[in-house]
């Protein structure tokens, strides 16, 4: 079965336009186009909430695709904030990893803005240091299993 849409290739054109986002007397910022990478959560960080090469490899391929603006999926501000047990985290212990992954995106992709999406899942959240001594996240909390 064809599918025919009703457009025309023209009225996709001001996808492919710059998007003025913020100026200060300091810079101006600029998307170069106006596609827009959302934040979609790996849950696929260490156990300390840094980036794994699983992460990093997903941030290449996204810098590789020269969208305008990329959201950076959500980071949580605290172990004790996290939604999940391998959601990454932007903390003194995560830094490092994070700035890679920053440094990697930019010798790709020198233009796009990356905006971080910061959380704390707040009642949501899972005790991350039961969940790394054997516990399973579950939506209102921990549950902890026992042998």
């Amino acid at each position: 079965m064809a599918v025919k849409l009703d457009y025309e290739p023209a009225d996709l054109a001001i996808l492919a336009e710059p998007l003025p986002l913020m100026h200060t007397d300091h810079k101006a910022l600029t998307a170069p186009n106006r596609i827009v990478y959302q934040p979609m959560e790996g849950n696929d960080a260490d156990p300390v909430g840094a980036p794994s090469p699983v992460t990093m490899a997903r941030y290449m391929e996204r810098a590789n695709g020269s969208a305008g603006i990329d959201f950076v999926e959500a980071l949580s501000v605290s172990a004790s904030g996290r939604a999940r047990p391998q959601q990454l985290m932007i903390t003194e212990a995560t830094k490092a990893g994070i700035a890679k992954v920053v440094a990697a995106y930019r010798a790709i992709n020198e233009e796009s803005p990356l905006l971080f999406q910061l959380t704390h899942s707040g009642r949501f959240a899972i005790d991350a240091t039961l969940t790394s001594q054997g516990g399973a996240a579950t939506a209102t909390g921990v549950l902890t299993v026992q042998d």
